[in-house]
């Protein structure tokens, strides 16, 4: 097998109470050392493609599970920040993992913090790429703009905002999808512009977001709910080597927010990238999963 070789398109699917399945797709090396890679918004484990070939030269194992309401993970009623960890436990017991590292993007770094928290030393190391933070915690201090506010802390808030305020935008992607994908482009910053308006990218980033979208959009929806919310988070539970990436110019995820979960975590490495919009990653992924895989401990992996 060589870097090159095909990625593992195959999705698990593991039951869950109450009828749910919980998908799961798998990148890299799978003999490697194991990563759970929590997605951002919308998206799905098809994000963590980007990250095969390296993932496999670095000998790192990415397993990617759809949350709740994504892909091919059915909604979860009510669902709650929490109510994510009897979800990875159901992950670690069915592929046999009882030491881990962690991957967050963007809206998936509530997600990994929670996690990291809840298994303390289990967890080697843990990557935030471009982290949504708490706002509900840090909102008053954070330079917020009233988009922003309107659609991180006030519109989640309403029964039925985040629906109206969202339809419309899935209604246009699912009719045109790279006219969407065009509107979308004139809110980053030039940066992000130059990324992703690579030809291949674009067409790996609208099927990621058509997978997203498999189940009405109601992971979306959710999302948006809990991170409206405090996390309840013992960040001094974390135990795990983390960095934190966070581009400067970013227009997606607030800047000040982002950080802010950098200064909560225990010895975090904050990067700060001057210029550098939300969708950075996707030109520096290599950079970023070294760093990982040289914080994992060495040893075995596998319970």
């Amino acid at each position: 097998m060589t870097a090159d070789a095909p990625m593992n398109t195959r999705v698990r699917e593991l039951g869950r109470p109450g009828g749910r399945i919980l998908g799961v797709g798998e990148f890299g090396d799978p003999n490697g050392s194991p990563v759970l890679a929590f997605h951002g918004i919308p998206g799905t484990r098809l994000m963590f493609r980007a990250a095969h070939a390296v993932g496999y030269r670095l000998g790192l194992r990415l397993i990617a599970p759809d949350r709740p309401g994504f892909g091919r993970s059915t909604p979860q009623r009510g669902r709650q920040l929490q109510d994510w960890l009897p979800d990875v436990d159901a992950v670690l017991n069915a592929y046999g993992i009882d030491q881990f590292s962690l991957i967050g993007v963007s809206g998936g770094s509530p997600f990994a913090t929670a996690t990291a928290a809840h298994y303390g030393d289990r967890v080697d190391a843990m990557l935030l790429i471009g982290p949504m933070g708490p706002i509900a915690e840090t909102h008053r201090e954070a330079a917020l703009t009233w988009l922003n506010r309107a659609f991180f802390l006030q519109l989640p808030r309403v029964p039925g905002g985040m629906r109206a305020t969202l339809a419309p935008a899935n209604a246009l992607f699912r009719l045109s999808p790279k006219l969407q994908y065009e509107l979308f482009l004139r809110m980053l910053p030039p940066s992000d512009r130059k990324i992703m308006r690579d030809h291949d990218l674009r067409a790996r980033v609208i099927e990621d977001v058509h997978e997203s979208l498999k189940q009405g959009g109601e992971g979306m929806r959710t999302d948006l709910s809990i991170f409206s919310q405090p996390w309840n988070v013992d960040y001094g539970a974390i135990k795990a080597q983390t960095f934190l990436w966070q581009g400067l110019a970013d227009t997606v995820v607030p800047v000040d927010v982002a950080l802010s979960l950098g200064a909560f975590i225990p010895n975090c490495i904050v990067h700060r990238i001057p210029d550098a919009g939300h969708f950075w990653i996707y030109d520096n992924v290599e950079v970023v999963l070294s760093e990982l895989a040289k914080a994992i401990k060495p040893g075995p992996s596998i319970a």
